[in-house]
């Protein structure tokens, strides 16, 4: 990754059943979670247009 990235540390809460259900996904794909909230954060902001769309190459 190249130069510094600024990010906000923001804590947040989760039923239970659902924070299972995130380790469980994170541990079969390898794929952290902070990883997973960033991108459902990504998603919710793109639905109320606060956000522009990452274009896949």
């Amino acid at each position: 990754m190249g130069g510094k990235t600024k990010r906000h540390q923001q804590a947040i809460y989760l039923d239970l059943d659902k924070a299972a259900l995130l380790d469980r996904l994170s541990e079969r794909t390898r794929v952290p979670k902070q990883e997973y909230l960033r991108e459902a954060v990504d998603m919710l902001l793109q639905r109320y247009k606060l956000l522009k769309s990452k274009r896949k190459p």
